[in-house]
This record gives structure tokens, C-alpha cells and sequence, in this order.
């Protein structure tokens, strides 16, 4: 039984005690308590003290002081995705391809990019979960923004970032909720989704992630106005100096987000890198300038979930409603 405690403690990296009291009773010790884990007094008798008797504490931070070190020996994303326990696969070209463009946020060569792939294709957890959290481990004193079309989408990158970093980022005891959390040494991540307010939250990476739920959303033109005028009041407000922002999203619409600031652009506003990854290889882009093209399709060659033949299926299908 102790064996069995410990290795759940270790699991847990010395935290959830009430899920490893559960567990312990659901793998047959139905009298465990997790008072065992702690010194406690019965009749003047002390019970307990696993925790400090067999030196658990101990073996979890040095568990954590080695992660620690591997991670710092990862000087670049790709190589710590690759060192990643995560049994996820990130050698597709179209992930390579994002990550060569995250590098130069990371680096401060670019400051403002955009990522258009479609649905199905990874970018989420890539470029939002995986990418905060790398950056969270390198600097935990970043202030980080993350915006999506609700709360409830914010909230579960959230929850896995906070999953991810783990033992590897000391949080605070003062905010710990899915929606803003807070690192022991003054960083910060915030969720929120289309049109809450950001007041008083200042960011160093800004990430917006799937701004809009799909087609019927997007040809809203008051949903339309309604996303410019929070990104420009709201989310724009809040770059910290030198702050980057990565936008990602499947273009649903000319006239959504992506497109009023790629046209701000062209009229003199801020400049975009542009990573445009189209389901199927399409021809040359209207304006090289604005666009950099991986020119095979993402499908059928990287990504067996949706393979070319069924994407040549919904483009038919889309032109025939649009016809």
C-alpha cells in the first residue's frame, strides 16, 4: 500500500490528495485516509508521516529540479515539443512550418502573426497550449493573454497550459482559477473569450485563437464589428511595450478579423507576417508581400485525419451552396 501511495504521490507531483486518497480506495484499500500522509495524534501515538517518513517530499523536488534542467538544456521550442512526454507527434511539415514563424516571436523579430489552417490540423495545441506553455517555463514573470470566441474554449487552454507547466512553474496561492492565474514570481495568464473585458491586465504574448465559431458567426456583420471594436479597445489596449500577438484562426470570412487588419496593413498600420496553409494547394496568392505560402496541401500528405480526397469533397460541396 505505501509503494502504491507513493507512486500516486510522485505522480502527482506531492499534490491532489483528496484524487489520491481515491484512487488508493478505488485500487483496493478502501480504509485509506490521507490524514496518513501527515502526522496526526491518536491517544498520544503519532500515525502517519509518509510524506516526511519515506521521503516523498524530498523525491518530488528532485524530480522537479531535473525537469528544470532538462527544460533549460531545450534552448528552442521544436526541440522541447520533441522532448515532450505527450505522445502527440509534431514532425508534420505544416507544424515545422509554424514553429520556424513562433521562433521569430520568440525571438523578437517579428512581433505581429497570423496563422490560417484549417480545422483538425493541430494549430491549437501547437501554437496556443504547447507555445504558452514553453514560454511560461523559460519566463515565468511573462504576462500572458489568451482570447477565443467564449470562455468556455479560453478556459480549457487554460486548464491544460496549467496542466502542462505543472512543477515546472511555481504558482500563486492568490489566483489560481482557469479564467487568470498567476506564477509565484509576478506572471500571468488570462482567459477570456470574445468581448470581455481585459481592464487592468496588461500583456507580453497575446494569443487569439478561433476569434469565431464558424461560418454562420462569421457572416454576421454585427458580430463582425463587434470583434474589431474589441480587439482594437480591448485587446489591443493591453500590449505591454515590445508585446507580440499571434492571431490564429480558419478564415471564415474576407471581411473578419484577420482581414480588416491585413487591409489596416496595407493602409499603413501595423505589419502581420502570414502563415497561410490551405487545406489544398491553391494558386498564387494575390499579394506575395502579404502572404508566405507552404505550397503543398496540408491534408493528405501530413495529415490522415483529413486526407486529400475529402477535402476535395467539402470544397465541392461549398461551391455548390455558394453557387
Amino acid at each position: 500500500m505505501i509503494e502504491a501511495c507513493r507512486e500516486l504521490y510522485v505522480k502527482y507531483m506531492g499534490k491532489k490528495h483528496r484524487q489520491i486518497a481515491l484512487e488508493m480506495r478505488a485500487a483496493g484499500w478502501p480504509e485509506f485516509n490521507r490524514r496518513l500522509l501527515y502526522t496526526h495524534v491518536v491517544r498520544g501515538v503519532e500515525y502517519g508521516a509518509w510524506i516526511e517518513r519515506f521521503g516523498w517530499k524530498e523525491e518530488v523536488e528532485r524530480l522537479e529540479r531535473e525537469a528544470a534542467e532538462r527544460d533549460a538544456g531545450r534552448t528552442t521550442f521544436e526541440d522541447w515539443l520533441l522532448a515532450e512526454p505527450s505522445g502527440l507527434k509534431w514532425t508534420a511539415r505544416h507544424h515545422a512550418y509554424i514553429c520556424e514563424h513562433l521562433r521569430r516571436i520568440t525571438d523578437g523579430s517579428a512581433r505581429r502573426l497570423m496563422i490560417f489552417i484549417p480545422p483538425r490540423h493541430g494549430k491549437s495545441e501547437l501554437a496556443t497550449v504547447r507555445y504558452i506553455a514553453w514560454r511560461l517555463i523559460r519566463d515565468a514573470r511573462m504576462n500572458v493573454i489568451i482570447g477565443c470566441y467564449n470562455q468556455k474554449l479560453a478556459n480549457r487552454f487554460s486548464r491544460k497550459i496549467k496542466q502542462i507547466t505543472d512543477g515546472r512553474v511555481i504558482r500563486s496561492h492568490a489566483r489560481h482559477a482557469a479564467e487568470e492565474w498567476e506564477t509565484a514570481v509576478g506572471g500571468s495568464v488570462k482567459a477570456v473569450g470574445v468581448g470581455a473585458g481585459i481592464t487592468g491586465f496588461g500583456g507580453d504574448l497575446i494569443i487569439i485563437d478561433d476569434p469565431v465559431k464558424g461560418r454562420a458567426v462569421a457572416n454576421s456583420r454585427n458580430f463582425r464589428d463587434k470583434l474589431w471594436d474589441w480587439y482594437k479597445d480591448d485587446v489591443h489596449t493591453r500590449l505591454e511595450p515590445g508585446a507580440a500577438v499571434v492571431l490564429i484562426q480558419t478564415r471564415w470570412h474576407d471581411d473578419d478579423l484577420a482581414g480588416r487588419l491585413l487591409k489596416d496593413m496595407e493602409d499603413g498600420g501595423e505589419h502581420w507576417e502570414v502563415v497561410r496553409l490551405p487545406a489544398l494547394a491553391e494558386g498564387e496568392a494575390e499579394s506575395p508581400a502579404r502572404q508566405n505560402h507552404l505550397r503543398q496541401p496540408v491534408a493528405g500528405q501530413n495529415h490522415p485525419r483529413q486526407p486529400v480526397a475529402r477535402q476535395n469533397h467539402l470544397r465541392q460541396r461549398v461551391a455548390r451552396r455558394l453557387s
